[in-house]
């Protein structure tokens, strides 16, 4: 986190890309860095925010090597209080979307895209698979105002969501 902040023009920063994750990850963090990189060679400014996947303890800390692309200007933490727009929301873990959180940034976003590499622990029948699934899109709603566009990545998670009954 900068200890001099950037002004805004109207009180918001403008970033292309937003990714949200939990950055205290070891285990997703080849992943992100990989989606930061991705982003960073279309030229695109990059904003990170960082949300809590509870089931990890609450004391580990970002990842260094997240911290280290803030420190060389490579992407920036978006912190609460902040207000922001940007092209493209990528929640790059949703099971940061699974419980209400309190300190999210002001996010103004064009597209909500919520990335899905596997279920959670638990989730093993399509009617769990719905009951996640909507928790995560209200929240996606109640924090970035778009429910956002499911991208799955996992073939197990994909046959979940393809039996869901919607009606």
């Amino acid at each position: 986190m900068w200890p001099e902040r950037e002004v805004a023009m109207g009180g918001q920063r403008r970033f292309d890309t937003l990714l949200v994750a939990d950055f205290r990850l070891r285990t997703e963090a080849v992943s992100i860095g990989a989606e930061i990189e991705k982003e960073r060679r279309r030229g695109h400014r990059v904003g990170l925010v960082q949300m809590a996947v509870y089931e990890i303890d609450p004391n580990d800390q970002i990842l260094p090597s997240f911290r280290e692309l803030e420190n060389r200007g490579d992407a920036y933490f978006i912190v609460s209080g902040e207000r922001v727009t940007c092209d493209r929301l990528a929640v790059l873990d949703p099971r940061v979307l699974g419980h209400f959180q309190r300190f999210v940034p002001d996010i103004e976003a064009g597209r909500v895209e919520i990335i899905a590499r596997g279920a959670p622990d638990g989730i093993t029948t399509p009617e769990a698979a719905a009951e996640w699934q909507a928790a995560c899109q209200d929240n996606a709603q109640r924090f970035f105002g778009r429910s956002g566009v499911w991208m799955v990545k996992d073939a197990e998670l994909s046959a979940l969501f393809k039996n869901i009954d919607y009606s």
